[in-house]
């Protein structure tokens, strides 16, 4: 099984969801033979450890949090996973994203 996290509330100075996702992130690592990727914004495209960081506008005044602008390369990105279980962490862009991709799996 498949588990991929996407959230658009990963920021660098970021607390509690970013925390959630670290744990959660380690958990799998250490007590699951499942696979477990997180998708997360970035001000470039990068993957290591199956944190795959995606380009975001970065938000004014936002404390380093961005926002998916550009859904495809998001949505090209869910679609390589091959994701089972898609689990999204914000009701915004990403969440329509996510519904896409699973209809499309």
């Amino acid at each position: 099984m498949h588990l991929v996290d996407i959230t658009m509330f990963y920021a660098p100075q970021s607390g509690g969801v970013r925390r959630y996702l670290d744990a959660k992130r380690n958990w799998f690592l250490s007590h699951t033979e499942h696979q477990y990727s997180l998708v997360i914004p970035s001000d470039c495209e990068t993957t290591e450890n199956n944190v795959h960081s995606l380009p975001a506008m970065r938000l004014p005044f936002g404390h380093g949090y961005r926002f998916p602008v550009i859904s495809h390369p998001w949505r090209s990105k869910l679609k390589a996973l091959k994701p089972d279980i898609i689990e999204v962490e914000d009701p915004y862009r990403l969440a329509w994203v996510a519904l896409s991709v699973g209809k499309s799996l």
